[in-house]
């Protein structure tokens, strides 16, 4: 029963920080579209307690290609070098 309450928590702090996740898009360098541009962002739990070791997925919907990254300690995440031509 012990396990079960634990993995019941993982699953409900995961499910949180899905619902939680806070997007900001800016470009590299420049602005230019012909220029690689990043995604940077941060994953709170609740309103300001950031979550580490969170999984973001990024997701082309054309490809269906998934890039991932692990969130760091103050729930930061970024996918660099990113096409400049894909939304």
């Amino acid at each position: 029963m012990r396990r079960f309450a634990t993995c019941a928590r993982a699953l409900m702090a995961a499910g949180v920080a899905c619902a939680c996740v806070f997007v900001v898009a800016e470009p590299q360098s420049g602005g230019s579209r012909s220029e690689l541009r990043s995604l940077t962002g941060h994953v709170f739990s609740g309103e300001t307690q950031p979550v580490p070791k969170a999984v973001v997925y990024l997701k082309n919907t054309k490809t269906l290609a998934v890039k991932t990254y692990i969130t760091e300690q103050d729930g930061s995440y970024r996918f660099p070098a990113l096409a400049p031509n894909v939304d």
